[in-house]
């Protein structure tokens, strides 16, 4: 019996997928943070986003300069335009998103999807359960199921999420311009970046 080809994962599939485990927002184009790429799911805190282009005040990504705003707010500090919701890990196969786990869940909350006819193992979904991820089945006939449902946030702010959101913010100017707010279309890849 012929083999069924895999589900495409694209931004479609990703924003599926959040959707599925819960996660309101908009994906974003395919990135690459911390050598693995994802595809983030934001949510525009519109105010504040039009705050931003209606100055002209670009994604900012020096840390220096990020530490100093996330040190003294009263200095005027822009505001940030987007909260993050999580990142779905693009990995080629679900072990390699297993293996991507440790470099991504320093950024926030991950999602995993596991695209087959059959559910990942057992072993998978202890090591996805460990590191606080979540899990969405693909099945062939395109249906979506939520397995695991963790989504963590951090118990304290620091320059890396302000820079994640500055980064995320110049990804999705880059690709849809200012309105990128109202609909993220999906263009190409950024460069990599490493947020470490």
């Amino acid at each position: 019996m012929p083999r069924k080809p895999e589900i495409p994962f694209d931004k479609t599939l990703a924003q599926r997928a959040a959707t599925v485990a819960g996660w309101p927002g908009v994906a974003l184009a395919r990135i690459h943070l911390n050598d693995h790429p994802v595809y983030p799911i934001i949510d525009a805190l519109h105010a504040d986003w039009d705050h931003r282009i209606a100055r002209w005040q670009r994604p900012e990504l020096d840390r220096f300069t990020l530490d100093l705003w996330e040190a003294i707010p009263e200095l005027g500090v822009p505001p940030t335009p987007l909260r993050i919701i999580g990142l779905i890990c693009a990995a080629t196969s679900f072990t390699d998103a297993l293996r991507a786990l440790p470099a991504l869940d320093q950024l926030g909350p991950t999602l995993l999807l596991h695209r087959g006819p059959r559910g990942p193992r057992e072993s998978a979904m202890r090591r996805a359960s460990a590191a606080r991820a979540g899990v969405v089945w693909a099945r062939p006939d395109h249906t979506l199921t939520a397995l695991l449902d963790h989504r963590h946030q951090r118990t304290r702010r620091t320059v890396t999420d302000r820079y994640l959101e500055e980064l995320l913010f110049g990804h999705a100017l880059a690709y849809t311009g200012p309105t990128a707010r109202d609909t993220v279309d999906h263009r190409s890849e950024l460069p990599r970046r490493d947020i470490r």
